[in-house]
């Protein structure tokens, strides 16, 4: 390949990605919930074929009560979420108590700071009107979050229907489907249900493990804060750090809880992570994507920016396909090799060497 038919080449591919990220943000509203339902329907497909091999039920009947069993975790999950919603908004005085109690408290320790008195006529600072500003503004605050999180559910709630509906019909191909897929797209679909199925059964145990635990600590939203652990554990390397945060708010204003109590609910979580994250996950997902960190965390800003927090959800499954898509054609190999961290391994490839990465699982 001469220079001039290099520079074409790598000229119509920065066209085509551009124009590819620009419908992909563009039809958002069709392609998320679609998305959603091909990750739905990898997890699914698993237990389709774990009824049909396993429990020697017809297929029809395996898709058929797995198809149900999804519409009735999608309808308990809703039943839930918009319980806790609604518990959170009832007991939203409490928190204000809760907050008020750590503002006074707080305020008491600065006051017996020595020559705080002195600060305060220099500044002209009045602690009562302070307390009664800050504590305004933290009602006003709760309420919009609360408002907020109420639109969110209800979006929620009418994307999932979109996603049933996909979902059906991804099922319904699959059972209609006489002979298996072969070729680059059984490779694939092969190696992506590896990782989606080891993913799933972690972030599960994580889940389960939070929601115990907050539970039996008495913190409220703890199947909400399971079921948001479970989600956000599927977002490599930062989604940890943000499902063991956002207790912290219900944790730290709620007065029923003791300070042990609320020291236990922050070390707990973390702790789960930690061991989940470092012991368990190595274990059970035996082969890597080989993907490289850096690469996984642009792409979680990229996924983010084009379809928010469910982008960042599906951006690892997203990038491993697209990975191992590039190393089964060998114009892309070098997009594989990029992907997995071994830019130095581009000057073997263009040598002739023709380096094959790891395989993706």
């Amino acid at each position: 390949m001469n220079s001039d038919t290099r520079i074409q080449t790598v000229c119509q591919l920065i066209v085509a990605t551009a124009i590819i990220v620009t419908c992909t943000y563009w039809f958002r509203t069709v392609l998320m919930p679609f998305a959603l339902a091909a990750f739905l329907a990898l997890n699914l497909s698993s237990l389709i074929d774990l009824q049909t091999q396993r429990l020697k039920f017809p297929r029809w009947l395996a898709v058929g009560m797995t198809f149900a069993l999804g519409i009735f975790l999608v309808f308990l999950l809703s039943i839930v979420i918009s319980a806790s919603v609604s518990d959170l908004a009832n007991k939203s005085g409490q928190y204000v108590v809760g907050f008020d109690n750590m503002w006074d408290s707080m305020s008491d320790r600065i006051q017996e700071i020595p020559g705080w008195d002195k600060v305060q006529e220099r500044l002209g600072i009045d602690q009562g009107q302070l307390s009664q500003r800050v504590a305004d503004r933290f009602t006003a605050a709760l309420g919009t979050a609360i408002t907020a999180l109420t639109g969110n559910v209800l979006s929620l709630l009418s994307q999932s229907l979109m996603v049933i509906l996909f979902l059906g019909f991804m099922i319904a191909g699959g059972e209609a489907r006489s002979e298996p897929a072969t070729g680059v797209w059984a490779d694939v679909a092969s190696q992506i249900k590896h990782y989606v199925v080891a993913q799933t059964f972690v972030s599960a145990i994580t889940g389960i493990l939070v929601a115990v635990a907050l539970g039996l600590i008495g913190v409220d939203l703890a199947m909400v804060f399971g079921l948001l652990t479970f989600v956000l554990n599927f977002i490599p390397n930062i989604g940890s750090m943000i499902a063991t945060a956002l207790p912290l708010p219900i944790v730290l204003f709620s007065p029923n809880l003791t300070f042990t109590e609320k020291l236990l609910a922050i070390v707990i979580p973390g702790v789960i992570q930690f061991v989940t994250g470092n012991i368990l996950n190595p274990k059970v997902m035996a082969n890597s994507l080989n993907l490289h960190p850096v690469v996984i965390l642009l792409m979680l800003m990229l996924w983010g920016a084009l379809w928010g927090g469910v982008g960042m959800f599906l951006a690892t499954p997203i990038t491993a396909m697209m990975k191992i898509f590039f190393e089964k054609m060998e114009s892309t190999k070098p997009l594989a090799l990029l992907l997995a961290g071994k830019p130095s391994a581009l000057l073997g490839f263009k040598q002739g060497k023709s380096p094959t990465p790891k395989p993706a699982v």
